[in-house]
């Protein structure tokens, strides 16, 4: 990961559909990063000097659906976080 700002402030999210974490579980911060690319999913997660860790995570779809496509797949993560935000039952 290359940056021209450090990202040890936040809490780095890789999208990932091999992980088993959902986004429904995840807890929206002031500071969150998420990285998107890889339909097959991450391999190996770098590991950098000044970096986060590397959180992977991914979201539910359907059987029936194959992938989702960066587009779709940043838009409901961005209404997911913003949800989160917002919305504090606790």
């Amino acid at each position: 990961i290359q940056t021209g700002r450090p990202l040890t402030p936040y809490t780095c999210w890789v999208l990932d559909p091999t992980h088993s974490t959902p986004l429904t579980d995840l807890h929206a911060s002031t500071h969150t990063c998420y990285l998107f690319g890889s339909e097959a999913g991450f391999t190996a997660l770098p590991s950098l000097p000044n970096t986060p860790v590397l959180n992977p995570c991914h979201i539910n779809i359907d059987t029936q659906v194959n992938s989702l496509n960066v587009a779709a797949s940043t838009a409901i993560v961005l209404h997911h976080h913003r949800n989160k935000k917002t919305f504090n039952p606790g």
